[in-house]
């Protein structure tokens, strides 16, 4: 699972998953170094 956690709704429009307070700072940790440019063009790779 990549998102991780307990998940805790799935559906065809979003995903929402349950964290740990430690696990929601390694997120934030590996995510402090992703730029809003790279964000789009992941987001915009999505095939919906």
């Amino acid at each position: 699972m990549i998102l991780g956690g307990v998940q805790v709704h799935e559906g065809d429009d979003y995903i929402v998953s349950l964290l740990t307070p430690d696990r929601v700072r390694d997120v934030a940790d590996a995510m402090a170094g992703v730029g809003r440019e790279a964000l789009k063009a992941g987001y915009d790779c999505i095939d919906i």
